[in-house]
């Protein structure tokens, strides 16, 4: 199965006025999300989960292990009840999960996520996640994202490694846009030294195997130059928004 990562913003108001009413409503028994939940969760991996709180929760803008496990609850109970219907994401939308990405392949899903984990480890942040949903504030991700394009920059211009087809000119890219200092300069040096590591040693398994199919962890030069653009227009998308951003990883 093709791995697949959905960004989505939070739209406060549309969940207050289309997607609270909903959650309170018990008039379906079996679809409702107080009968999902009590059926959803294992007490042996999760602790309780009130429905109330986690309606609650959802008018709140704190961000912890909590507050992450109740978005991921909501989003399983509409994904789980509505997915098969034709208009599912014109329905996500309308209910305030407002779709601003998606990824459809592995290699570029992989290099997506992973490079949060990254950015967090180099700036001692704290991982705000559960299984498969990421919540974040949208301060943390203009600065995660401008950190990924500048990373993904410095990839498709690196002429160091020899090992994809071809590589882009620094006057192809509009690498001089982007807000760099020197911490930003210095975590993204580090980040691709690794990169080009492990995609050389990757090739040189690939020489030598000729049914070897290289690992999607290490397509990181054949992806960055059409993810860039796709990560600047998502910058643009962002410029004026504040408020959460919440990732669907199906990994």
């Amino acid at each position: 199965m093709s791995r697949q990562t959905y960004t989505y913003k939070i739209n406060k108001d549309k969940i207050r006025d289309n997607l609270l009413p909903r959650l309170k409503d018990e008039k379906d028994n079996v679809k409702s999300f107080s009968n999902y939940i009590f059926n959803k969760i294992n007490p042996d991996r999760y602790p309780p989960f009130d429905p109330l709180e986690i309606i609650e929760t959802l008018q709140g803008s704190h961000i912890d292990y909590y507050s992450v496990t109740a978005w991921g609850l909501v989003f399983d109970w509409i994904w789980d009840n509505h997915y098969s219907e034709d208009g599912f994401d014109s329905l996500l939308d309308h209910l305030g999960f407002e779709s601003i990405y998606e990824l459809y392949t592995k290699d570029k899903c992989w290099v997506y996520v992973n490079q949060i984990h990254e950015f967090e480890n180099m700036n001692d942040l704290d991982h705000v996640y559960h299984g498969t949903y990421f919540l974040y504030t949208s301060d943390f991700f203009k600065h995660y994202l401008n950190y990924l394009l500048i990373l993904l920059g410095k990839i498709s211009v690196d002429a160091q490694y020899k090992g994809r087809r071809a590589y882009f000119s620094e006057t192809e890219l509009p690498l001089n846009d982007n807000d760099i200092d020197d911490i930003l300069d210095e975590q993204t040096n580090q980040a691709l030294i690794w990169i080009r590591e492990d995609n050389e040693r990757e090739d040189m398994i690939e020489g030598k195997e000729s049914n070897y199919g290289r690992s999607r962890d290490r397509m990181h030069y054949y992806v960055a130059p059409e993810m860039f653009f796709h990560i600047k227009e998502l910058q643009e998308t962002l410029r004026h928004y504040d408020g959460n951003i919440f990732i669907y990883d199906s990994q």
